[in-house]
């Protein structure tokens, strides 16, 4: 990594949860996830546990 950290620990975009989705964290961090070649988000606040895979995350 380019901070030379071995973790870089984010907010996630998706969740499977009641809530779902956070739009503004789609629109705003997702593309750069996807620039910066995120490999994985942890988010344990929504109270379930899911592996999110799709072709944009």
């Amino acid at each position: 990594m380019q901070n030379g950290k071995l973790w870089l620990i984010i907010h996630t975009v998706r969740s499977g949860g009641i809530h779902g989705d956070t739009q503004e964290l789609v629109k705003r961090l997702l593309p750069i996830h996807q620039a910066n070649n995120v490999d994985i988000c942890i988010n344990g606040h929504g109270h379930c546990l899911e592996q999110v895979s799709s072709g944009d995350t």
